[in-house]
Protein backbone atom coordinates (compact mmCIF):
# COMPACT_ATOMS: atom_id res chain seq x y z
CA UNK A 1 0.00 0.00 0.00
CA UNK A 2 1.56 3.30 -1.11
CA UNK A 3 -0.94 5.70 0.51
CA UNK A 4 0.20 7.38 3.69
CA UNK A 5 -0.59 10.13 6.18
CA UNK A 6 2.28 11.50 8.26
CA UNK A 7 1.76 14.09 11.00
CA UNK A 8 4.83 15.79 12.47
CA UNK A 9 4.94 18.30 15.33
CA UNK A 10 7.05 21.20 14.02
CA UNK A 11 6.46 24.21 16.30
CA UNK A 12 5.30 24.89 19.87
CA UNK A 13 3.67 27.72 21.73
CA UNK A 14 2.01 27.80 25.15
CA UNK A 15 -1.62 27.17 24.09
CA UNK A 16 -1.24 25.67 20.61
CA UNK A 17 1.29 24.09 18.30
CA UNK A 18 1.89 23.55 14.60
CA UNK A 19 1.87 20.24 12.79
CA UNK A 20 2.95 19.38 9.29
CA UNK A 21 0.64 16.97 7.54
CA UNK A 22 1.97 15.00 4.58
CA UNK A 23 -0.38 12.93 2.47
CA UNK A 24 0.83 10.56 -0.23
CA UNK A 25 -1.02 8.52 -2.81
CA UNK A 26 -0.02 7.14 -6.19
CA UNK A 27 -1.26 10.40 -7.75
CA UNK A 28 -0.45 13.10 -5.20
CA UNK A 29 2.12 14.02 -2.55
CA UNK A 30 1.13 17.13 -0.62
CA UNK A 31 2.18 18.68 2.66
CA UNK A 32 0.87 21.58 4.63
CA UNK A 33 1.16 23.09 8.08
CA UNK A 34 -1.77 23.81 10.39
CA UNK A 35 -2.04 25.12 13.92
CA UNK A 36 -3.73 22.80 16.37
CA UNK A 37 -4.28 22.10 20.07
CA UNK A 38 -4.20 19.13 22.40
CA UNK A 39 -8.02 19.23 22.43
CA UNK A 40 -8.20 18.93 18.63
CA UNK A 41 -5.77 15.98 18.64
CA UNK A 42 -7.92 14.33 21.33
CA UNK A 43 -11.00 15.01 19.18
CA UNK A 44 -9.31 13.25 16.23
CA UNK A 45 -8.51 10.28 18.48
CA UNK A 46 -12.12 10.10 19.70
CA UNK A 47 -13.61 10.38 16.21
CA UNK A 48 -11.41 7.60 14.85
CA UNK A 49 -12.35 5.47 17.86
CA UNK A 50 -16.09 5.99 17.24
CA UNK A 51 -15.60 5.23 13.53
CA UNK A 52 -13.66 2.02 14.21
CA UNK A 53 -16.26 0.89 16.76
CA UNK A 54 -18.78 0.55 13.93
CA UNK A 55 -21.26 2.97 15.51
CA UNK A 56 -21.09 5.25 12.46
CA UNK A 57 -20.31 4.60 8.80
CA UNK A 58 -18.68 7.99 8.24
CA UNK A 59 -17.16 10.63 10.52
CA UNK A 60 -15.38 13.91 9.88
CA UNK A 61 -12.61 15.76 11.74
CA UNK A 62 -11.80 19.36 10.90
CA UNK A 63 -8.81 21.36 12.11
CA UNK A 64 -9.27 25.05 11.40
CA UNK A 65 -11.85 27.00 9.46
CA UNK A 66 -12.04 26.87 5.68
CA UNK A 67 -11.63 30.14 3.84
CA UNK A 68 -9.39 33.06 3.09
CA UNK A 69 -9.71 34.91 6.39
CA UNK A 70 -7.97 32.24 8.52
CA UNK A 71 -4.85 30.11 8.57
CA UNK A 72 -4.87 26.90 6.46
CA UNK A 73 -7.19 24.10 7.53
CA UNK A 74 -7.46 20.38 6.95
CA UNK A 75 -10.45 18.06 7.02
CA UNK A 76 -10.32 14.25 7.28
CA UNK A 77 -13.48 12.25 6.50
CA UNK A 78 -13.32 8.55 7.42
CA UNK A 79 -15.52 6.00 5.66
CA UNK A 80 -15.58 2.26 4.97
CA UNK A 81 -14.42 1.20 1.52
CA UNK A 82 -15.72 -2.35 1.85
CA UNK A 83 -16.63 -4.99 4.43
CA UNK A 84 -13.14 -6.51 4.37
CA UNK A 85 -11.52 -3.88 6.61
CA UNK A 86 -10.43 -1.47 3.89
CA UNK A 87 -11.00 2.15 4.88
CA UNK A 88 -10.97 5.48 3.04
CA UNK A 89 -9.84 8.83 4.33
CA UNK A 90 -11.02 11.73 2.22
CA UNK A 91 -8.53 14.56 2.70
CA UNK A 92 -9.40 18.22 2.09
CA UNK A 93 -6.34 20.42 2.56
CA UNK A 94 -5.92 24.14 2.00
CA UNK A 95 -2.55 24.93 0.43
CA UNK A 96 -0.63 27.95 1.76
CA UNK A 97 1.36 28.75 -1.40
CA UNK A 98 0.57 32.44 -1.66
CA UNK A 99 -2.79 32.05 -3.38
CA UNK A 100 -6.19 32.39 -1.79
CA UNK A 101 -7.08 29.41 0.38
CA UNK A 102 -10.57 29.30 -1.14
CA UNK A 103 -9.06 28.43 -4.53
CA UNK A 104 -5.74 26.79 -3.57
CA UNK A 105 -6.77 23.50 -2.02
CA UNK A 106 -6.97 19.83 -2.89
CA UNK A 107 -9.26 16.92 -2.12
CA UNK A 108 -8.45 13.24 -2.58
CA UNK A 109 -8.73 9.78 -1.01
CA UNK A 110 -6.16 7.89 1.05
CA UNK A 111 -6.54 4.12 1.31
CA UNK A 112 -5.78 2.28 4.53
CA UNK A 113 -6.89 -0.70 6.59
CA UNK A 114 -8.71 -1.12 9.90
CA UNK A 115 -5.64 -2.32 11.82
CA UNK A 116 -3.38 0.44 10.49
CA UNK A 117 -5.94 3.10 11.34
CA UNK A 118 -6.26 1.63 14.84
CA UNK A 119 -2.46 1.80 15.35
CA UNK A 120 -2.42 5.38 14.03
CA UNK A 121 -5.15 6.37 16.51
CA UNK A 122 -3.23 4.85 19.41
CA UNK A 123 -0.09 6.83 18.52
CA UNK A 124 -1.88 10.20 18.23
CA UNK A 125 -1.28 10.79 21.94
CA UNK A 126 2.43 11.22 21.10
CA UNK A 127 1.62 14.50 19.33
CA UNK A 128 0.50 15.95 22.65
CA UNK A 129 4.05 15.87 24.04
CA UNK A 130 5.87 19.16 23.43
CA UNK A 131 8.79 17.48 21.67
CA UNK A 132 9.43 18.78 18.15
CA UNK A 133 9.86 16.19 15.43
CA UNK A 134 7.43 13.66 16.92
CA UNK A 135 5.71 11.80 14.06
CA UNK A 136 2.58 9.72 13.75
CA UNK A 137 2.53 7.63 10.58
CA UNK A 138 -0.61 5.93 9.27
CA UNK A 139 0.75 3.17 7.09
CA UNK A 140 3.97 2.30 8.86
CA UNK A 141 4.46 -1.40 9.09
CA UNK A 142 6.50 -2.31 12.14
CA UNK A 143 9.13 -5.03 11.63
CA UNK A 144 7.93 -8.34 13.01
CA UNK A 145 11.34 -9.63 14.15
Amino acid sequence: MNDNLIITRVWNDVEFFQIEIQCKTELIDVRGKVYTTDDLIEDLYNKIEVFLSGKVSCICWQNGTKGDSTTPSIELRFSHKDKLGHELIEVFMEIDDGGSLSTHHCCFYLNTEFGLLYQFKEKLVNLRTPQLGVQVILNRTEPCC
